[in-house]
């Protein structure tokens, strides 16, 4: 959020990777709802709603009310950040919880990070996952 607020997470190469996001709460709840379940392989523990960077981040700025983040050639960004950083931000796929809602009967607490950075940022609890 800090780098965001300062403005120094651009846009790079178009913002074409896709992110999925997972909030603690969700994750703590998969685990204890596998406990009571054999399964085996992969289950991907994250919001219904992969979304490109180009989405979520200037989405992000606007939640925070700061600038939208600049623009950065992959070419000029892997001069600072190298090959990896660029992809980071250029091709990951995101993540499909279609297994673990299956498998586990489970749901994330906020379908998508439109609604889960709201809340989070600005301090709202989903009664769901208030402590006891």
């Amino acid at each position: 959020m800090r780098q965001v607020r300062a403005g120094k997470v651009p846009l790079v190469g178009g913002g074409t990777a896709r992110f999925s996001f997972t909030h603690a709460h969700d994750a703590a709840t998969a685990i204890v709802a596998a406990l009571d379940r054999t399964t085996d392989g992969v289950l991907n523990i994250v919001d219904d709603d992969p979304a490109p960077v180009n989405d979520w981040l200037p989405a992000l700025a606007d939640i925070l009310v700061v600038r939208r983040p600049r623009t950065a050639p992959a070419v000029l960004a892997r001069l600072a950040v190298g090959d990896w950083g660029v992809a980071f931000m250029t091709r990951l796929r995101g993540a499909d919880n279609a297994r673990a809602r299956r498998i586990l009967d489970w749901r994330p607490s906020r379908p998508s990070w439109r609604q889960g950075f709201v809340a989070e940022l600005r301090g709202e609890s989903d009664p769901a996952i208030r402590p006891q």
